[in-house]
C-alpha cells in the first residue's frame, strides 16, 4: 500500500480531520488530500511532522513495516 492510503488510516484512525492535520503540517488541505490521494508526497520535514503528530514511525507510512496504530502518548492532544 503506498503512502497516500496508510495516511490516510493513520490519520482517521487517530480521528484527525484534514484540515486540522493541514493546519499542523503548515500546508493547505488540497496539498494534504493530494498526498492521501497519492498523487504528491509530503518532504522530508513534512513527513516528519506528520509522524510526530499522528505517534506513528515514518516505517510505518513508508510502508517498511505493517501498519499499526499504537495507543497515544497520556496527555497528547490530538
Amino acid at each position: 500500500m503506498p503512502l497516500g492510503p496508510i495516511l490516510a488510516r493513520a490519520r482517521n484512525g487517530r480521528g484527525v480531520l484534514q484540515s486540522d492535520l493541514a493546519a499542523q503540517v503548515g500546508v493547505r488541505v488540497g496539498t494534504l488530500s493530494s498526498w492521501e490521494q497519492g498523487h504528491t508526497t509530503p518532504d522530508a520535514n513534512q513527513l516528519r511532522e506528520l509522524c510526530r503528530i499522528l505517534h506513528v514511525s515514518a516505517d510505518v507510512l513508508l510502508e517498511r513495516v505493517p501498519f499499526q496504530l499504537g495507543p497515544m502518548p497520556e496527555g497528547e492532544p490530538t
